[in-house]
């Protein structure tokens, strides 16, 4: 099985802006900064990040850590959208004179906005070799849970592709 070596820039950036974000969120220290400059960088001649040059299976598993959260945040999004979002709007309209024209981004860009990140974050996971042993663990079980889902839906030749990409572990 061959595996990809170079990831488009815009897709590593948005992976590394999320990871930025969060970590700005929880006020944790944001260990990638020198990556993320050099992907800025490339991001002005869109010349794609080469992973062999550029050592990237730590930053991939706080990557990992944002793709959980987000799988674990789709549902409250919805709910937020649905419900709390709309009183929040009520009550600032009360409280603060022209909040009326305030909006919240829109809950479709931001769901498909986190599947995005889902497919890219995917892609990694599938495509690429890495050699940090807690990225290879993570990168083994997303491989194996991919494979019983493709399964599940009959995805038969996408599983025989999963299974042969396990074999190399």
């Amino acid at each position: 099985m061959i595996t990809k070596t170079k990831i488009e820039i815009d897709d590593f950036l948005m992976l590394i802006h999320w990871v930025f974000n969060f970590s700005a969120l929880e006020q944790k220290k944001f260990d990638h900064m020198q990556l993320m400059e050099q992907a800025e960088t490339y991001k002005l001649s869109s010349t794609p990040l080469d992973i062999k040059i550029h050592k990237v299976d730590d930053f991939m598993v706080d990557v990992y850590r944002v793709y959980e959260r987000l799988s674990q945040m789709e549902e409250k999004i919805e709910t937020a959208y649905d419900h709390i979002f709309p009183m929040i709007g009520e009550v600032m309209s009360k409280i603060l004179p022209g909040s009326e024209h305030f909006s919240f981004p829109s809950k479709e860009a931001l769901l498909k906005e986190i599947d995005r990140f889902g497919d890219v974050f995917s892609d990694m996971m599938e495509n690429y070799q890495y050699e940090d042993t807690e990225i290879r663990g993570i990168q083994r079980n997303f491989l194996k849970d991919k494979l019983k889902d493709c399964t599940e839906k009959e995805e038969y030749e996408r599983a025989a592709q999963i299974r042969d990409r396990l074999k190399t572990f």
